[in-house]
């Protein structure tokens, strides 16, 4: 699914295909398969000037992604930063990336801890059970260029819960969804969730472009999870 994101998202940003140092971020890296996806995507096009960044809160992940990626691209700027990407934008310490591709953690009130969770759903201004992947969402336009684009990998709770009302709405009026793939009740992945992939850029002052919107339910369906799975892995 990596490698279908980056390319997806690359083929959205036209403006920004041939035009000086790419600089990407990834919020919530880990192992770094979203940032290799992104950079073979800009190899691939002939893009060699590229500056990756990523944030991760374990000292011994951030020392192993970055030696993984310095080793398999040695001819770009590798940052790997330890650290919460939510409190370093918090405190204005987060620069702006032309792609920001995430899979953000699911981090509910009962593993957040309610003073934290109920410190972050006031910030964004979200009513109801909070997971944290609410705020890497919201916050994406405080680090994203106005020619920038975001894709996630994400939960679909939020699309259809009352406790996501906020956050939909705060995406309508601030972002222009590009494409949408809901995987419904689909497991494509281990995590106990269902998944949802979406693009977005910076809502512009003119009509939005028509959005591409798929919603996938299996159902028991084998044959379907075999299809989605050539598609994205």
């Amino acid at each position: 699914m990596a490698s279908y994101i980056s390319n997806l998202m690359f083929s959205y940003n036209s403006e920004r295909k041939s035009s000086g140092k790419i600089t990407v971020l990834d919020p919530a890296v880990g192992g770094g398969d979203l940032l290799i996806a992104m950079v073979n995507t800009l190899f691939n096009a002939g893009i060699k000037d590229i500056e990756v960044v990523g944030y991760e809160t374990d000292e011994e992940v951030v020392k192993n992604t970055k030696d993984m990626l310095m080793s398999q691209f040695p001819f770009i700027n590798v940052d790997i930063r330890i650290g919460d990407f939510l409190s370093e934008v918090e405190k204005g310490n987060v620069e702006k990336f032309d792609y920001v591709i995430a899979n953000p953690p699911y981090i509910r009130t009962q593993i957040l801890g309610s003073n934290r969770a109920k410190e972050m759903a006031e910030k964004i201004k979200v009513n109801g059970r909070f997971d944290i992947y609410y705020a890497f969402l919201i916050y994406t336009k405080l680090v994203m260029k106005d020619t920038g684009i975001a894709g996630y990998i994400t939960s679909n709770k939020f699309m259809s819960i009352k406790a996501g009302e906020s956050v939909r709405d705060y995406m309508l009026e601030n972002y222009s969804l590009r494409h949408i793939i809901d995987l419904g009740d689909t497991k494509l992945f281990t995590a106990s969730v269902f998944t949802l992939h979406f693009d977005i850029q910076f809502r512009k002052k003119t009509v939005d472009k028509k959005i591409f919107y798929l919603q996938a339910f299996m159902k028991n369906n084998l044959n379907l999870r075999k299809k989605l799975l050539k598609i994205f892995f």
